[in-house]
């Protein structure tokens, strides 16, 4: 009986083929857990089981609910891509076409180095990311509108003035998580020195919530969401 030998793997490679599929353009792998991603479009939390054993089948039948395939573009990435590869900008214009388009290859549970030639050479990566995913918070795509209703939430819950939103200290904190978040951030704190200026109301918040213009802001801000 022959000896089997024991495989050996060329340097760079790993174990195990990769998992290929198109759904990975929409959906975020959780940074923690493989099995846990959320969708770009409605933003629910898919749980793959163990007896799935990596498939995709979970997730592709998610995507069906949206009628979205492979040909669907996913514009909420910071480089909207369809499920062959094919890269567009936000006018819906080809940006770059790659040589292979069977597949999109699933994120890695590993973190890599942006100087790794191997990723930045992959237009699969392109706007693929993994974050920490929770059914606690709103994993809905990111909006300027939505934005903009929770940081009037957080104003209104704890009882703070516009102030604090408007302090380089707190912009900076979103300039770190979100830079691109900033202009939407000065656009309603602009919206809220038109609505001063406007409506009357004085240089400091009423404690009457009607006449509190954070919460005038609000309901401005929802009448616009509808």
């Amino acid at each position: 009986m022959p000896v089997k030998r024991p495989r050996q793997n060329k340097p760079g490679q790993k174990f195990g083929a990769k998992k290929k599929s198109w759904v990975w353009v929409w959906f975020v792998q959780d940074s923690t857990d493989s099995n846990i991603a959320a969708c770009d479009y409605c933003g629910k939390i898919i749980v793959r089981l163990a007896s799935d054993k990596g498939s995709p089948k979970k997730l592709s039948e998610h995507l069906k609910v949206h009628k979205l395939d492979r040909h669907s573009i996913n514009y909420s990435r910071s480089v909207p891509m369809d499920g062959f590869g094919v890269t567009y900008n936000h006018n819906g214009q080809v940006m770059a076409q790659v040589q292979h388009q069977d597949a999109i290859m699933e994120p890695s549970t590993k973190k890599q180095k942006t100087s790794d030639p191997d990723l930045a050479s992959n237009p699969f990566e392109l706007g693929a990311s993994s974050r920490y995913l929770c059914a606690d918070f709103d994993n809905s795509p990111y909006s300027t509108m939505k934005f903009h209703k929770h940081l009037l939430k957080f104003l209104t819950d704890n009882k703070l003035p516009i102030s604090v939103i408007k302090s380089q200290s707190f912009q900076q904190i979103v300039y770190d998580l979100r830079s691109n978040s900033i202009e939407d951030l000065l656009e309603l704190t602009g919206l809220y020195n038109s609505l001063i200026e406007v409506s009357g109301y004085g240089p400091r918040e009423g404690n009457n919530e009607s006449e509190n213009p954070i919460n005038a802001l609000t309901n401005v801000v929802a009448r616009a969401s509808k």
